[in-house]
């Protein structure tokens, strides 16, 4: 695909300099460890993410969950 023909003009309130995506989410996190927040870099894909609110939700609700509550059947 050939680049595009067409440019925009920034508002005149938009800010001049870019952030990197990085730098953005470092100062997301760094806010919420401000809120007491604790970082988990354990959990670093959807599995462990989901295996963490499985233990802590079985924990709180003192229940235990059968694979079929976790993972229902596509339907």
């Amino acid at each position: 695909m050939p680049p595009s023909k067409f440019t925009y003009d920034q508002p005149a309130d938009a800010p001049s300099s870019v952030l990197r995506e990085d730098t953005i989410e470092s100062g997301f996190i760094g806010k919420l460890q401000g809120l007491k927040y604790e970082y988990r870099r354990d959990i670093t894909n959807r599995a462990t993410l989901e295996q963490n609110f499985r233990e802590k939700f079985e924990a709180l609700n003192r229940v235990r969950l059968t694979d079929a509550e976790v993972c229902p059947p596509a339907r």
